[in-house]
């Protein structure tokens, strides 16, 4: 009804001001026409913009089944480490979570070659974030060992001052193309780079800082809006996991290396 009424009411004006005869009829033809190819065309618009708006309800449900069923393992490790009856059990549990959480968001983020991509978890310590465990992109140079605060090479302290940044807030940092564009970050030689979109997360329990997630892949455009979404509720799960452990006065350290806390 909303394509046909203006049809109507555009052929009626038309007949009412051509003058009589043939011309009547052309200019009458000529306006049904061309007004009914206008409906024609808003109605397909309204169309496509239904179907669009159905087929990205229905991505949106995939992907939360696909989430939830990725999730699983993540849950199922948190509740291991809540229930652990030791210290030894809780760290051993701990590695599961940690290695659980990289592998989910290297699993469900994105678009493209999963190969490509590339997730790995940075705790924060005194005066630099310390890589804990990596995965992806076997057969390349591994992520860098740490972001060091008082590193002597400029562009690498700059880089950890951004991630400890990140860590202590409560900010998370989407760059979709690191080459092209306008950084609100102060990312030192972004173009110099060889992945070229990449995703930052705090990992933090209320004041609890604990570290970052960090996903990236050489692929500009990889990660989404809904990437961020999801890799900040693993962080989430992530976090409490640590939590949990903080309330023996322990952190890990490294994958499989832990230090006792608040020492006196």
């Amino acid at each position: 009804m909303t394509g046909t009424l203006p049809v109507v009411i555009a052929a009626t004006s038309s007949i009412s001001a051509a003058n009589s005869g043939q011309v009547r009829v052309y200019w009458t033809l000529g306006a049904i026409v061309s007004t009914i190819g206008l409906s024609l065309v808003n109605v397909f618009k309204e169309i496509r913009t239904e179907k669009a708006t159905l087929r990205a309800k229905s991505a949106q449900a995939r992907l939360r089944l696909l989430l939830a069923d990725a999730a699983q393992p993540l849950v199922t490790a948190l509740g291991r480490v809540a229930s652990a009856d030791n210290l030894a059990r809780k760290k051993e549990t701990i590695q599961t979570l940690i290695h659980s959480a990289i592998s989910t968001i290297r699993a469900e983020c994105g678009t493209g070659n999963r190969e490509q991509y590339r997730s790995c978890f940075y705790t924060l310590c005194t005066d630099c974030l310390t890589r804990v465990h990596y995965e992806g992109r076997e057969g390349t140079d591994p992520p860098r060992t740490k972001f060091d605060l008082n590193d002597q090479n400029l562009q690498r302290r700059a880089d950890a001052q951004l991630a400890r940044k990140i860590a202590e807030g409560e900010k998370s940092v989407l760059i979709e193309d690191l080459h092209n564009e306008k950084l609100e970050e102060d990312i030192s030689k972004p173009k110099e780079r060889f992945y070229r979109t990449m995703l930052v997360v705090p990992v933090n329990a209320g004041d609890q800082h604990f570290g970052i997630l960090s996903i990236d892949s050489p692929e500009p455009g990889a990660l989404r809006e809904v990437d961020r979404r999801n890799t900040i509720l693993v962080a989430g799960v992530l976090a409490a996991g640590l939590a949990i452990l903080g309330q023996d006065d322990y952190r890990v350290v490294s994958d499989g290396s832990f230090e006792k806390v608040n020492q006196t």
